[in-house]
């Protein structure tokens, strides 16, 4: 909005000052002193306001009315105020916008009651991706600013997600916490928000605006009783945060550098070209094209979480193997080597050197960002370095027998399990893949331990929360997955469960005297011995948990 960023931040300074400001008085005349610079620099930008829609807020607790005036007209000062799809109120508690969220929800979750009919209704597959859409997006908007907000406030959010989660996988309102979340294939709302924090933090960090500035000064000593939601959240991840290569302007003024994605003479894929063919193809450019040029060969390799590059100068046979630091893609690890290979270009003062990288989507990622006014400050190191020394990066295939291809293989895969390493930054795609795997992995490690007290029958069937539901993709009816979910999870409508809900009074079986749950009456009770007698588990199993695992066992995704 403001002419520079200097502007902006003695403005935000200034309003430091003004919160700090008790008296009455002084408050307004410095209030009013920062709004005659705020409509001064929106004149200079032809913009104008309407004083009539203006509100103000003091963030006080007192019944205090502020005194500002533009244009003669005076602003109104209200309790509390919507700005950009969230309510602001005096007291900073987001109690206002929480309540206004749970509404709007309430008025989804009635649509959901309208196409989730038990027999006509939508599959809970559906009803599943319905939920992201429409219940998930709403309950995730301002996630890092509203969640300063009291437990009391956040727990409504809390528990009108649970209830659109047992509508839409029709589990019973008995039914354990962790064990809807797992039939739904979700995560806790706590961990989305935070994955959502997350992730702005990362945009901003990469975007170098002033909430990165700010975060970036944080002093780890601060007690976390003073932190903000976001504050607290960057703290806890800053190891991340603090390796993303921001976004950087390119200097048009530094000239072009050679690169080249495919092989001259090839024009077909490489999937589809005679591998002798393309060996060929590549050893024509070592003794033609770039013939007496020196040449270099990078690799990168990934195993589980572990990153390595290699890089072989072929000019006078030196081997470097690194390990990376911090996980990344194998593209990013691709560029990294490209990167350190340059340095070492750098440090040797190499003059027309030519980089072999196997890694096409590199080439492409490279030569995009000098076609670009911005950026990520990785891609613009490689430009800057292989400009200086007139460097060409050529793609060439992998795995045709190319020695120098082949020994920067090797010397990748050998830094996995090497000594030397180097600290890297990430892309920001990168941070947002392992804030997610993080994520599901402080969900999955809180539903094995509330699995330790409840929903233990669930956890026995499923011990992981997986990315999808079992269900998924699967030709059950709607009917049939929603008895399967309350009989998975041991929360039905049998005579048993009745009984604890205090529906009827007796929970024992007529005929058995036993108690009559899902399990006696699918494997044991008598009276349905002739409809059980026409499936293939009658009398093997003592269990239905025996039964599902042995049945339904192509429908266990990952651990579970």
């Amino acid at each position: 909005m403001f002419e520079n960023d200097e502007i902006l931040i003695q403005f935000a300074d200034d309003f430091a000052l003004i919160i700090k400001e008790k008296n009455l008085e002084k408050l307004n005349n410095k209030t009013q002193h920062a709004v005659n610079i705020i409509f001064r620099e929106l004149e200079k930008l032809n913009f104008s306001v309407n004083p009539q829609k203006t509100k103000a807020i003091l963030f006080q607790n007192s019944n205090n009315m502020l005194d500002l005036k533009v244009n003669n007209i005076e602003i109104e000062t209200v309790k509390s105020h919507p700005y950009l799809g969230i309510t602001w109120d005096r007291y900073m508690s987001f109690g206002i916008h929480i309540k206004n969220t749970k509404l709007k929800i309430i008025d989804r979750l009635n649509m959901i009651k309208v196409i989730n009919g038990l027999k006509q209704g939508a599959h809970p597959q559906t009803m599943v991706l319905i939920y992201n859409t429409i219940f998930r997006s709403v309950m995730e908007y301002g996630a890092s600013i509203f969640n300063n907000a009291r437990k009391t406030n956040k727990k409504l959010l809390s528990t009108i997600n649970n209830q659109g989660l047992r509508k839409i996988t029709g589990c019973t309102k008995t039914t354990p916490l962790n064990s809807l979340i797992a039939v739904a294939a979700t995560q806790t709302l706590e961990d989305r928000h935070e994955l959502v924090t997350c992730k702005e933090i990362a945009r901003s960090i990469f975007n170098k605006n002033l909430v990165a500035t700010q975060l970036l000064s944080l002093n780890e000593g601060t007690d976390n009783d003073k932190l903000s939601y976001m504050e607290s959240i960057f703290i806890k991840e800053q190891a991340i945060f603090k390796v993303i290569s921001p976004l950087t302007t390119i200097d048009s003024s530094i000239p072009k550098i050679e690169i080249f994605p495919e092989l001259d003479s090839i024009k077909s894929s490489k999937n589809t070209t005679n591998p002798i063919k393309l060996k060929q193809a590549a050893l024509y450019l070592f003794n033609g094209k770039y013939k007496n040029r020196p040449k270099i060969f990078t690799d990168a390799s990934k195993i589980n979480k572990q990153c390595g590059i290699g890089i072989y100068n072929a000019y006078n046979n030196n081997r470097y193997s690194f390990k990376l630091e911090t996980e990344t893609c194998i593209t990013k690890a691709e560029l990294l080597a490209i990167d350190k290979a340059l340095s070492l270009i750098d440090e040797e003062q190499t003059n027309l050197a030519v980089i072999y990288t196997d890694s096409k989507s590199s080439c492409l990622i490279i030569d995009s960002g000098q076609h670009s006014r911005q950026t990520s400050k990785l891609v613009k190191q490689i430009i800057d370095k292989a400009s200086k020394w007139n460097v060409t990066i050529q793609w060439i295939p992998s795995h045709i027998n190319i020695i120098g291809n082949e020994i920067a293989d090797r010397l990748a895969k050998f830094a996995l399990t090497g000594n030397s390493i180097i600290s890297n930054c990430i892309l920001l795609s990168d941070a947002f893949i392992l804030f997610r795997e993080k994520s599901i992995e402080n969900t999955n490690l809180w539903y094995r331990e509330y699995s330790t007290e409840k929903g233990k029958t669930f956890f026995q069937f499923q011990q992981s929360i997986n990315k999808e539901a079992w269900y998924f993709n699967k030709n059950f009816t709607n009917q049939n997955v929603r008895l399967l979910n309350r009989l998975i999870t041991g929360h039905d409508y049998s005579k048993f469960w009745k009984a604890k809900m205090k529906l009827v009074d007796d929970e024992m079986c007529e005929i058995c005297d036993e108690p009559e749950n899902g399990e006696h009456v699918v494997l044991h009770c008598v009276k349905y011995g002739m409809t059980r007698s026409k499936y293939s588990f009658d009398c093997k199993f003592r269990s239905l948990i025996d039964l599902f695992k042995t049945y339904l066992t192509d429908l266990i995704i990952g651990d579970g």
